[in-house]
């Protein structure tokens, strides 16, 4: 009886953990919603009003329309890239990884140029060493690639955004004014942006996706910051194998 007793106890308890993880999950699920939900209305709500202004005035054929029509064009590249954002936050969350073993330096090099092509009034500096790294390579790409687009939205238009790559850690560098101490703690969070991010383009969900891809690839993120600049590193757990295959292809 006192065994029963204990077995009817511990499942109670993994009832009572599987239904506190599942109000989680709702909770965080509410939250993701009411957000987007409040992000989508900004751009949806700017881009109605330049239409509204496009079929009450005289049309095209007014001064004004082809400034209007920029404007709308822009907001909808917003709402569309929002869209992307919050699809891709989601699949990450909710699909496990498809892990290989990839050449860290390489995955890199190809996000950097990508990267250099759709931007190309950016300056971009690699230092990419040898290193493999065992990952899910389209997600890692993709964080890669966020971490590009971050520092090149806060570096100075003469600047030179810097990307390394060594024992298994890639790091981006921008020479941007800092992270604010109370912005922090808060840089991987959905949808926060700082108070100076407010007037740029993105719904903060950038590097919430970084944070994400990073956790489902067993990695780290973490940023150091100054008045000259911040880093972005990611860093992955070292591959046993790593060694001996890195080893085999210089031989």
């Amino acid at each position: 009886m006192g065994f029963q007793g204990e077995e009817v106890g511990r499942l109670a308890s993994s009832f009572d953990t599987m239904l506190a993880v599942l109000h989680e999950s709702l909770t965080a699920q509410r939250q993701l919603v009411a957000d987007a939900s409040h992000e989508l209305r900004t751009p949806l709500t700017s881009l109605t009003t330049n239409l509204d202004l496009l079929e009450d005035g005289a049309g095209v054929a007014d001064p004004q329309a082809p400034a209007l029509v920029r404007a709308a064009r822009e907001q909808a590249g917003e709402l569309d890239q929002l869209i992307t954002d919050l699809l891709d936050l989601t699949r990450y969350h909710e699909s496990a990884p498809h892990r290989e073993t990839v050449r860290l330096d390489l995955l890199t090099s190809e996000a950097v140029h990508r990267v250099r092509q759709r931007t190309q009034h950016a300056a971009i500096a690699a230092d990419l060493q040898p290193c493999l790294v065992h990952v899910d390579p389209a997600g890692v790409d993709h964080a890669i690639c966020n971490l590009i687009d971050n520092a090149i939205k806060w570096n100075p238009p003469d600047g030179t955004v810097h990307v390394d790559v060594a024992d298994a850690c890639v790091s981006v560098t921008d020479r941007g004014p800092g992270i604010a101490d109370q912005d922090l703690p808060r840089v991987f969070e959905r949808f926060y942006r700082a108070p100076a991010a407010r007037g740029m383009p993105g719904a903060g969900l950038g590097l919430a996706i970084v944070a994400r891809i990073a956790q489902d690839n067993d990695a780290t993120v973490a940023v150091r910051t100054g008045p000259d600049g911040s880093t972005f590193t990611l860093a992955f757990p070292p591959d046993p194998r790593a060694a001996g295959v890195m080893r085999h292809e210089r031989e």
